[in-house]
């Protein structure tokens, strides 16, 4: 009718005229991207970051429509660029069509017409394009202005820019990455998972090393493993993970919470929306191999009585795919060939990466999956790939969205999903989040460790020098000029190299490497493996394969240490290095001059350590003046710990009672925390162990040392840097009170891992390996004691040094003090070899942040034991937090805790909280009472203790609560009777009240306390009370429990 066929542009401006043409550049996609020089790939990620728009501003004059379901555009220059109406559709940039903060998509692409056609164009005086759609008998208007792309880009140079890729007939499609072989898989539909379904529990896969190796088994097999009854309680993911691997940070952090924020502008996973199937993290370099997903909260459907939504589900895409190349090979051609930009923009960052959606390897094999169409930007593909690539993702898609193709299943509190990132997609239905209760905790992990240093020490006493560095540190394409390299690397995963080798072996497998790029090369390769995996080594055994088909020389057969072997890597290792050494002793004679150094001659230390006489430039206080915090590589705690001042240091129990417990309240202005946080603090070695290796190191026969002795460390080599703890002069003395671990011996291998701290103080005692006696046995004057040493660094001599270190608890002053003969020829330097750093502690918090107002209280056992020794075992945080007197300052900081305590004052709380296990409750009541909600009808504690005159902390607090009908207190006292009475027996004397409490009130349970029987017992008696009051039989008086449980309604935190 009266619209016009086409548009033309409204303005009279002439033309601009000797405009540059379209350079025909061939498009290279990088699927998967082959890895360039650190300059190359710095300057292209400063480009995304700083985009700097060409000179030529071209202008849009006309659009009409073309042949073949396409609108032809005409620029100012006289160019024309055609462009399929299905990828304008596509690529709409509207609220409707695009989520205004993220940019991710929200348009559904398959669910679009692949013969759309516009109802209406018109290019505007601005340039700018006007499409009008009729879809579902409703207008939806596309308007591609100057904020389509970004604010910097017209309209015109962004369809300018697009129109390139339309105008050529060909793009590049021979990869320059050649991936390695994929593990024994089974494909698999909803039939096929059910069947066979990938879950186990919590306590296997914690508890044993099989039940471990089972669950990754399924995780391998089917790409994703499920995990029941995992504490439904944040720091349990961490936890699982730290199990057999560690935790990939990005740029949401070390683990992200999915769970609903009103905000419209929040990313679309933390609404109610449906969230279509999807892979994580497409727009990376790589995306993350495995993600793991933790329920803490979500409605019961079965408690509901209907479907809430927020149903998980999850594809197969490897099935997927094997489906469409049996049925559409012309599609599944089209998607393994034809690149996808996936972008986003996140907190001011823009990530941007190419991928086809289906990966294949060298074999022709199915590898990766990339697929989520929230983040898929503008097609840039000739454009007579346009409509059949919009074919083919839709049927990949069609396919994948059908029910028989899901695994869907809601997920409950205590349930953990691990899946295959690059393999199984996953999604979620849509809830409303007002009445529906949604909270996951997720995160990411490669499965890998660093590469061990194992070998670090060995070439120096052969006059070998080389720095030692991760493989993705090293510049790859200098590999052509080394003439030696010994490669060590572990097998993370699914036979996948570890984390910093990834780099380094994309480059090594680029087809276009001659196969004579490494003919100068000679090189030994020493797999650190578990042969408990079915990928046994892989990554040691295909870099060796690789190095040799680029014609490198392997010097000898690749070492396969294993962890499952009886005297462990140590029984592959020496055996291996032995014969390393004699291979190169060979090809690479010393001189006349020089010999190996023999096992009487130290090889050097890692760092030069100085004596510093006292200057105004030089001094240092006291010991007392607090050392820079130790920051292990993983952080856990805050960047900047703060100073907190000790108010007062009481004993809660009778002076006649055997145990010491310290209420120790500090003064902590600058301190935040809720109640069922924890304390970290940073402990400093006892006096009496200062004093001891300061008697032992007045004897040293090379110089005198004493506690104000200043020292300087610096670097030997810039592979071995210096702690930030140690970067400025101080005092032996403060090294030996804050630095060094007094109590621990030094592992020989990576010792510069983070030990996660202790829950409650115990003490901790690592299990010593054979490094430390390795160097006292260059120190020793004496025969005997040479002998004794280095009979422990054998492999045959470990269960010696277990009996005599670790069953005993040994620390390292009397392993010094045993070997009175070497202790006083260890040279300075070697102490930093020694002695590790001090590691910070964990206590839960037992103040209230209301009723105690700037102040943070702990509640501390201070522990004490009796070994085979004569002397007791003193742990060594407690009893330095023991021995603070007021006044004392010290360094701590916040971390969240476990305990999540319920928002809603109208819950009732029941809290069993045996010994220093209340000290949590002691936080949570003081400030419901302070809050003034505190009642007796909804605040239960059973505490247990010994006597009620020896051991009930805090028991004028407790009893005055009571009193004042703001707590309902259960006490029991097991030696105060005949009969021994504890927590659990007060329970079920309570038990209608328990009930009661549970079954009308969904009253929430805490517990903690040791972990040896009381959680059994307690248990035990809500079972019981479950059966006889719950009309339950025992079967299902336990199922209720593990509800409870998933659910959080009963949270518990023990420890051993």
């Amino acid at each position: 009718g009266s619209e016009p066929a086409f548009a033309w542009r409204e303005s009279g401006k002439p033309f601009r005229k000797n405009q540059p043409q379209f350079t025909r550049v061939r498009f290279k996609p990088r699927y998967p991207c082959p890895e360039q020089s650190s300059s190359t790939r710095l300057a292209r990620k400063s480009m995304a970051a700083s985009f700097k728009p060409n000179l030529y501003d071209p202008v849009v004059t006309a659009a009409f429509p073309s042949t073949h379901q396409t609108i032809k555009v005409l620029f100012d220059n006289h160019i024309t660029a055609d462009f399929k109406t299905i990828w304008l559709r596509d690529n709409c940039k509207c609220s409707l069509c695009v989520h205004e903060e993220t940019r991710q998509k929200l348009l559904d692409t398959p669910s679009l017409d692949v013969g759309a056609k516009p109802k209406f164009l018109n290019v505007t005086d601005q340039g700018n394009l006007v499409i009008r759609w009729l879809e579902n008998g409703n207008d939806h208007i596309s308007n591609f202005d100057s904020s389509w792309y970004a604010s910097t880009f017209g309209v015109a140079r962004m369809l300018y820019r697009y129109g390139q890729s339309f105008m050529h007939e060909t793009f590049d499609t021979d990869s320059t990455e050649n991936h390695p072989d994929q593990p024994q898989i089974a494909l698999w539909d909803r039939t096929e998972i059910w069947k066979n379904f990938p879950e186990i529990s919590y306590n296997e896969v914690m508890e044993s090393d099989e039940g471990l190796k089972a669950w990754l088994e399924m995780f391998y097999k089917y790409g994703i493993a499920v995990m029941r009854g995992v504490p439904p309680e944040q720091g349990s993911l961490v936890k699982v993970v730290n199990h057999f691997a560690y935790v990939k940070e990005t740029q949401y952090g070390m683990t992200f919470d999915v769970v609903h924020e009103a905000d419209p502008a929040a990313h679309p996973a933390f609404s109610g929306l449906h969230l279509h199937h999807h892979t994580d993290m497409n727009y990376r370099e790589k995306s993350p191999g495995m993600q793991l997903l933790h329920c803490l909260k979500a409605t019961d459907p079965k408690v509901l009585g209907s479907d809430p939504g927020g149903m998980s589900f999850f594809v197969d895409g490897f099935r997927v795919a094997k489906w469409l190349e049996e049925n559409e090979p012309a599609a599944y051609q089209i998607l393994t060939s034809t690149p996808i930009r996936f972008q986003i923009k996140n907190k001011g960052k823009r990530y941007s990466q190419l991928w086809p959606v289906i990966c294949v390897n060298h074999d022709g094999d199915v590898s990766e999956i990339h697929y989520n169409n929230r983040t898929m930007g503008p097609l840039q593909v000739p454009s007579h790939i346009v409509l059949p690539f919009y074919h083919a993702y839709k049927l990949f898609s069609e396919k994948m969205r059908q029910e028989s193709s899901e695994l869907k299943f809601h997920m409950l509190p205590g349930d953990l999903v691990a899946f295959n990132n690059r393999r199984v997609l996953h999604g979620r239905t849509n809830f409303n989040p007002t009445s529906v209760s949604r909270h996951l905790v997720g995160c990411y992990v490669d499965i890998d460790e660093a590469m061990s240093n194992i070998a670090s020490y060995y070439p120096f006493r052969y006059h070998f020098r080389g720095p030692l560095q991760a493989m993705d540190d090293y510049p790859v394409p200098q590999l052509i000029y080394e003439p030696l390299v010994i490669f060590v690397c572990s097998t993370t995963g699914q036979g996948e190299e570890p984390d910093n080798m990834k780099h380094f072996w994309k480059f090594l497998l680029r087809k276009n490497l001659p196969t004579n790029s490494l003919q100068y090369l000679r090189f030994g390769v020493l797999g650190l493996g578990d042969s408990s995996y079915a990928k046994f080594n892989f990554a040691a055994k295909k870099l060796a394969r690789r190095l040799c088909q680029l014609g490198g020389e392997n010097l000898l057969e690749t070492g396969l240490a294993d962890d499952q072997h009886d005297l462990g890597p140590d029984a592959v290792v020496d055996p291996w290095l032995s014969n390393l050494w004699e291979k190169l002793a060979i090809r690479f004679p010393l001189s006349e001059q020089l010999k190996p150094l023999n096992n009487s001659e130290l090889c050097p230390p890692r760092w030069n350590v100085s004596l510093v006489e006292p200057s105004a430039e030089t001094r240092v206080s006291n010991t007392n003046e607090q050392v820079p915090t130790y920051q292990p590589e993983h952080k856990l705690s805050a960047d900047d710990p703060c100073c907190i001042t000790v108010k007062t240091n009481s004993r809660t129990t009778a002076p006649t009672h055997f145990q010491d417990v310290r209420l120790i309240e500090f003064s902590a202005p600058d301190l935040n925390y809720s109640p069922g946080d924890v304390l970290m603090v940073q402990p400093h070695n006892l006096k009496s162990s200062v004093a001891e290796l300061f008697t032992m190191l007045a004897d040293n026969v090379t110089t005198s040392l004493g506690p104000d002795t200043i020292i300087t460390v610096t670097e030997r080599e810039p592979d071995m840097p210096v702690p930030r703890a140690l970067s400025r002069p101080i005092t032996l003395g403060q090294c030996a009170q804050q630095y060094w671990d007094l109590n621990r011996v030094r592992s020989f291998y990576s010792d510069d891992k983070t030990d996660m701290p202790v829950r409650f103080e115990m003490f901790l005692q690592a299990t010593p390996h054979r490094y430390f006696f390795h160097l006292l046995s260059h120190f020793t004057t004496s025969e005997l004691e040479r002998e004794k040493l280095l009979e422990f660094t054998t492999a045959e001599g470990q269960e010696e040094l277990y009996n005599y270190c670790h069953r005993p608890r040994r620390t390292v002053i009397e392993v010094l003090q045993d070997f009175s003969q070497t202790t006083p020829h260890i040279p300075l330097e070697y102490m930093f070899e020694l002695f590790r750093p001090i590691k910070p502690r964990a206590f839960s918090i037992a103040s209230s942040p209301t009723a105690h107002n700037k102040e943070v209280h702990i509640l501390v056992a201070v522990v004490k034991y009796q070994t085979k020794l004569i002397v007791p075992r003193y742990g060594l945080c407690s009893n330095w937090l023991a021995a603070l007197k007021p006044g004392d300052t010290i360094k701590a900081w916040v971390r969240g805790g476990s305990f999540h305590f319920p928002i809603s004052q109208n819950v009732p709380v029941i809290m069993i909280g045996p010994g220093t296990g209340v000290a949590p409750f002691r936080s949570f009541v003081q400030e419901r009472a302070a809050q003034g909600s505190a009642r007796s009808d909804i605040l239960c504690l059973f505490f247990g203790c010994r006597n009620s005159a020896g051991d009930f902390h805090c028991r004028d607090e407790w009893l005055s609560l009571e009193k004042d009908e703001k707590l309902r207190l259960f006490c029991a006292f097991s030696r105060d009777q005949g009969n021994k009475v504890y927590v659990q027996h007060m329970m079920k004397d309570n038990a209608s009240l328990l009930w009661k409490l549970v079954s009308t009130q969904q009253a929430q349970i805490f517990l903690a306390g040791n972990s040896k029987d009381m959680p059994k017992g307690v248990k035990g008696a809500l079972e019981e009370t479950f059966q006889n009051y719950g009309n339950m039989t025992q079967g299902e008086a336990q199922q209720f429990l593990d509800r409870l449980e998933r659910t959080g309604q009963f949270q518990s935190e023990t420890w051993s």
